[in-house]
């Protein structure tokens, strides 16, 4: 827990994340790996998505405060919607491709922030690896920050998408690959590849062992 939530204010949110995180440590013996691929500064943190445990892994296994993006029909759940937004949420309509994505995101970039992103869009039925949504690729390069390919592993044998409960043991991990850059003028094509390509190497990574460089 050394050099955790680097150059963060947010009591409620240190409070919150610092409690999943032993939550994670202890039911599910979380393993955190690479994590300092995350540079400093402005950062996309983009991860394949099986679970509602996602987000929640992803953030207690940055060293750093993390935002990310929420259906904005979850902000008008009383009570639920208020802690959310407490907890760096931000309210879009779920489509990449969106005016309001692209302007929260960018202003998030230009804040220094973290970002977490899941370009399949939705979490997979299978635990596969789905393709990435139209728009993402095209906002990851227009923003110009780096992007971290994150594989989480683990949160779909404990928690899949038509499970309504999760399991009460298991074992998840979360590792960081290499920063990736892009160009404004890369191909989106090109992005796609290069992330899906990131993310199933550090899935194999992990499944080989967790030995030897990323």
């Amino acid at each position: 827990m050394k050099g955790w939530l680097k150059n963060s204010n947010n009591t409620l949110y240190k409070i919150i994340l610092f409690s999943v995180y032993w939550f994670f440590a202890i039911i599910y013996r979380n393993k955190i790996y690479c994590k300092s691929h995350i540079p400093e500064g402005a950062a996309i943190l983009a991860a394949n998505h099986v679970s509602f445990y996602d987000p929640p892994l992803l953030s207690i296994s940055t060293p750093y405060e993390v935002h990310f993006l929420a259906r904005k029909t979850l902000f008008d759940v009383p009570l639920f919607g208020r802690l959310i937004r407490r907890l760096n949420a931000h309210p879009v309509s779920g489509r990449a491709q969106d005016v309001t994505v692209f302007k929260t995101i960018v202003r998030l970039m230009r804040d220094g922030k973290k970002v977490i992103i899941f370009p399949e869009g939705k979490r997979s039925v299978n635990g596969d690896l789905q393709p990435m949504k139209p728009g993402v690729a095209m906002l990851i390069a227009r923003t110009g920050a780096a992007v971290v390919p994150t594989y989480l592993h683990g949160t779909f044998a404990v928690w899949p998408s038509k499970k309504k409960l999760p399991k009460i043991f298991g074992k998840t991990a979360c590792v960081f690959g290499k920063p990736l850059y892009f160009s404004s003028d890369t191909p989106q094509e090109e992005i796609s590849s290069h992330i899906e390509k990131a993310i199933v190497d550090l899935k194999a990574w992990y499944e080989n062992g967790a030995r030897g460089p990323i």
